[in-house]
């Protein structure tokens, strides 16, 4: 079943979506934050649905406890899902460092080959490795980077990386979904205020059409709009999604899941998943309703 076919309501929602990158809304950054089970991905599924009809260039990440990327990691991904030929620049300059090995520490002369092809790494543990970049990793075949060479890194992909990303947004709307964001690690949230959100705020016109929505649980270290009064504007906040209404729930029961339920079980069922979309789908797949 198709998510068009999944989702019911959260019209108020989706309108909100569709006024900023319409340019109806002068809000660039739509800031959702819901408990769990309220439905925050599949209504930016919908959001990413959406976008790609209307041709649109659209990227959702998903930050989780097993996927917490760096900056780079998180320009890398974006970048790849937006288009890579959108970002020459950058794709260039990460390549780029990948293909050069980091300069030796001061005396130690240039690192020398290492034969390992009889080694054996059975027992070898690897811990840590998810959601690094891979200059990280790279480097410490050698030595710990320095600051200075992290700082350098980081500080050339993101000047072409966010140079590209507002020409891709500069006559026609771009879409940034990023869900999870209760799982952000603290650096790249910090990294995302720095060298995207607060630009947007401070030069909103530089940034052309590009549209950004985090969704995540209130808690964790996602971006933070503080003081808020710096930011309106900018942001609309939702500080929880809409509940469902009562015809919605029996159409996505009756009509799409194909269940024949009585009035008395649909008000039953309705007063239990009115806020909650995902038990409201774990219910119509335990009354065995078509997918």
């Amino acid at each position: 079943m198709t998510i068009e076919r999944r989702f019911v309501d959260r019209e108020r929602e989706l309108e909100i979506f569709r006024r900023m990158v319409g340019g109806g809304e002068p809000a660039r950054v739509l800031d959702i934050r819901a408990g769990p089970g309220t439905g925050k991905s599949w209504l930016l599924r919908r959001m990413e649905v959406e976008s790609d009809q209307a041709g649109f260039p659209c990227a959702r990440a998903e930050f989780a406890s097993a996927w917490q990327p760096g900056p780079v990691k998180l320009m890398r991904e974006l970048a790849e899902r937006l288009g890579e030929a959108h970002f020459p620049d950058f794709c260039t300059q990460d390549a780029l460092y990948h293909s050069q090995p980091p300069p030796p520490a001061p005396g130690s002369g240039l690192p020398g080959s290492v034969d390992l092809s009889g080694s054996d790494f059975r027992r070898a543990q690897v811990r840590g490795i998810a959601g690094r970049d891979l200059y990280d990793i790279d480097f410490h075949q050698y030595r710990p980077p320095t600051a200075a060479e992290v700082e350098r890194i980081e500080h050339v992909l993101s000047s072409a990386f966010c140079r590209e990303l507002r020409a891709l947004a500069a006559d026609r709307p771009a879409v940034l979904l990023l869900d999870g964001c209760e799982h952000i690690p603290a650096e790249t949230a910090d990294w995302l205020a720095r060298r995207l959100l607060r630009p947007m705020r401070d030069r909103p016109d530089a940034w052309g059409r590009l549209v950004v929505v985090l969704a995540g649980q209130p808690r964790g270290p996602r971006p933070t709009f503080e003081p808020w009064i710096d930011w309106q504007g900018l942001v609309c906040a939702l500080d929880r999604l809409s509940t469902f209404r009562y015809e919605h729930v029996r159409l996505y029961y009756c009509e799409i899941c194909g269940l024949a339920l009585e009035e008395a079980y649909l008000h039953a069922y309705y007063d239990v998943v009115r806020d909650d979309p995902s038990l409201m789908a774990q219910i119509a797949v335990n009354l065995g309703g078509r997918r």
